[in-house]
C-alpha cells in the first residue's frame, strides 16, 4: 500500500510538471473555433502560463507582439490571462463551455480591411476600446467601439478619404449576436453602414456618398 502512495505522488508531481511547462503552442488548440477562424498565432515562445508570440487578425497585418501570463482557473475551469504589448486584455478561456470572454480590450493598430471582394478600408492607426468580447460555439458578444484616424476606402475605381472613422459595436439582448453601426467624420466622402456579426460569419452593407457623385452600395 505504501508503494501505491509512492507512485500517485510520483504520478502527480509529474503531471503538475508536466502541466507547468506545457507549450505555448498549446494556447491555439485552446481557442474556440469561432476565435481561430479569424485570430492566428505566429512563432509561440515560452509555456501556456507566461509566453509570447506574434498574432494576427483578419486585416490586421501579422508582425504584432503579444505577450501573456496566466494562471489556472477553477471558477470556470480553464485559464485566467493578462494580455500586454501591443494588445492588452483579461482574457478567460472556459475549456468545459468553450467558450472565450475578454475585457478590458485596447490596441492601436493599422489595418487594410478587404470587404466583399470589392470594397478596402485603411488607416494607419486604429484604437480599438473594447469593453467585452464574448465568444464560444453558438454566440458573439462584442461591447465596444473602433476609432481610426486618416481613414480611406476604396470601392472599384472610386477612392476616398474618411478623415475619423467610427465603428461602434452593441450585443443583442440574447447576447447570441452583434450589431455594429460604421460612420466617419471629416473626409472628402461619407461613409454609413451596419455589420451584423455572429459566430460564424459577418453580414452587412456600407454606402458611399463621394463629395461629387452618387451613392455606391456594398453588401455582404
Amino acid at each position: 500500500m505504501k508503494r501505491f502512495f509512492v507512485f500517485l505522488a510520483v504520478l502527480a508531481v509529474l503531471l503538475t510538471v508536466a502541466i507547468w511547462r506545457a507549450p505555448a503552442s498549446l494556447i491555439a488548440g485552446l481557442l474556440p473555433p469561432e476565435i481561430s477562424r479569424v485570430v492566428q498565432l505566429h512563432q509561440t515562445t515560452g509555456t501556456i502560463w507566461r509566453g509570447s508570440a506574434l498574432f494576427s487578425v483578419a486585416g490586421v497585418p501579422p508582425s504584432l507582439s503579444l505577450a501573456w501570463q496566466c494562471a489556472a482557473s477553477f471558477a470556470p475551469l480553464g485559464l485566467r490571462c493578462e494580455l500586454n504589448e501591443s494588445l492588452s486584455a483579461r482574457v478567460t478561456v472556459d475549456v468545459l463551455a468553450n467558450k472565450l470572454i475578454a475585457e478590458r480590450i485596447s490596441a492601436n493598430l493599422p489595418i487594410q480591411l478587404t470587404v466583399g471582394g470589392v470594397a478596402t478600408a485603411t488607416s494607419p492607426n486604429v484604437i480599438a476600446n473594447f469593453s467585452e468580447i464574448a465568444a464560444s460555439r453558438n454566440s458573439l458578444s462584442v461591447t465596444g467601439s473602433l476609432r481610426a484616424s486618416d481613414a480611406g476606402y476604396r470601392f472599384g475605381n472610386t477612392e476616398a478619404t474618411l478623415g475619423e472613422l467610427t465603428v461602434e459595436c452593441t450585443p443583442a439582448a440574447d447576447a447570441t449576436n452583434s450589431t455594429c453601426t460604421v460612420s466617419n467624420r471629416g473626409g472628402n466622402a461619407r461613409l454609413d453602414g451596419k455589420l451584423s456579426l455572429t459566430s460564424s460569419k459577418a453580414s452587412g452593407s456600407l454606402e458611399l456618398t463621394p463629395a461629387n457623385g452618387s451613392a455606391q452600395r456594398v453588401n455582404f
